[in-house]
């Protein structure tokens, strides 16, 4: 059996799930590989990528006022709309790349990838025997996953999302109709984040940090959120907690915390880029305050470390809080200037920090990258 994972440059969300499930399928001795849709196109793949990043970071609103105008249009008729074009541009290039692997499945970790090969099928340019799954990999769906309805099956992190995807012309999995199958198997990520939970203060101990409050800040897989904003933010106001900052790939802001930790002669703020192992650092947080991207909540509820979501979300990742807060696992930050007084109420009263990590526990589906991974080769066959 070959599998084809195809992938998107915006955001990098969709490329750390398909990295988890090619990991996964290597594991299960099937034969995989991941293309990002763009890849074909330099130009294109590089626009996409840094042109997601500036209207995400520089112009949200406006990024948000797009998403949701889209979101709500809901495309009836498949074979019009903005996509088509898009889709008509990339199919050569596409279309080469899957004759040339002939998988017996797609797997799309974004909806614009499902579209573009709902298009390739609906022009009978690739067999329509290649089975076709997508992944919602938000709470919510995007705009265009109408697009998306001659795949075989949907796959999503839980129900809260079922009505939506009714609505956009999908259907239940018992339901016989010619269209899309929604089936919900949790969220995938990497199976190290089920691991067994170590405790805080052994965890401290091997990251030679303080064994003492620890808040975890993180900005997602780009390192978009201002973590020295917060760093100082907390350093002025002097609480008695240590401090980890985990700025990913964005390099500058590390160097920001780096000259504030000098500029207060900080003892209790450690401050890493990249890291690997990012689950000890999680085990060793007693809350972490993110972004709204759906694998860096997910894998911080894995860990049942509660939550405390950033100000100024964009629209995709506020679903995402909404949701998780109406759970009882994330707190929402209105401004960053409330963190200290948010962290201050969880230390004097450590009950709440228990039953988030509780709601935490209720809500994980473990083996959910397994289940996923079965049920795609199953229904593959």
């Amino acid at each position: 059996m070959k599998i084809l994972i195809l992938t998107m440059t915006a955001g990098e969300g969709h490329n750390i799930i398909a990295r988890t499930l090619s990991k996964k399928f290597e594991s299960m001795n099937i034969e995989n590989k991941i293309y990002n849709i763009l890849e074909s196109n330099p130009w294109k793949y590089k626009v996409n990528s840094q042109g997601y990043l500036l209207c995400y970071k520089f112009i949200p609103h406006f990024y948000s006022m797009i998403w949701t105008y889209f979101k709500k249009k809901n495309y009836k008729d498949i074979t019009k709309g903005v996509f088509i074009n898009e889709f008509k541009a990339a199919d050569k290039a596409n279309k080469a790349v899957i004759d040339e692997y002939k998988p017996d499945a797609i797997v799309c970790t974004n909806n614009y990838a499902s579209g573009l090969v709902c298009y390739l099928k609906r022009k009978n340019l690739i067999s329509k025997d290649i089975k076709l799954f997508t992944l919602l990999t938000d709470y919510l769906p995007h705009p265009y996953w109408e697009y998306s309805k001659l795949c075989d099956y949907i796959l999503t992190p839980d129900m809260y999302s079922f009505q939506q995807l009714v609505d956009k012309g999908f259907c239940p999995e018992n339901m016989n109709k010619d269209t899309a199958k929604i089936i919900p198997l949790g969220f995938a990520i990497n199976e190290k984040f089920y691991r067994p939970i170590e405790s805080k203060q052994e965890m401290r101990k091997k990251l030679g940090l303080q064994d003492k409050f620890t808040v975890m800040l993180i900005g997602g897989g780009f390192g978009i959120g201002k973590n020295a904003k917060l760093v100082k933010h907390f350093l002025k106001h002097k609480l008695d907690i240590q401090i980890i900052s985990v700025g990913s790939k964005n390099a500058k802001n590390v160097k920001k915390v780096s000259k504030l930790i000098k500029k207060y002669k900080a003892t209790n703020v450690a401050n890493y880029g990249y890291v690997d192992e990012i689950v000890d650092v999680m085990d060793a947080s007693d809350c972490i305050v993110s972004r709204g991207g759906c694998s860096t909540l997910n894998e911080a509820i894995a860990r049942q470390l509660p939550i405390i979501t950033r100000e100024n979300l964009r629209i995709n990742e506020k679903e995402n809080a909404l949701y998780l807060q109406q759970l009882g696992i994330t707190i929402k930050m209105k401004h960053f200037r409330s963190l200290h007084k948010i962290i201050s109420d969880l230390q004097k009263h450590p009950e709440k920090l228990e039953r988030m990590r509780q709601n935490c526990a209720n809500f994980t589906q473990k083996d959910s990258t397994q289940k996923i991974c079965d049920f795609i080769i199953e229904h593959s066959k």
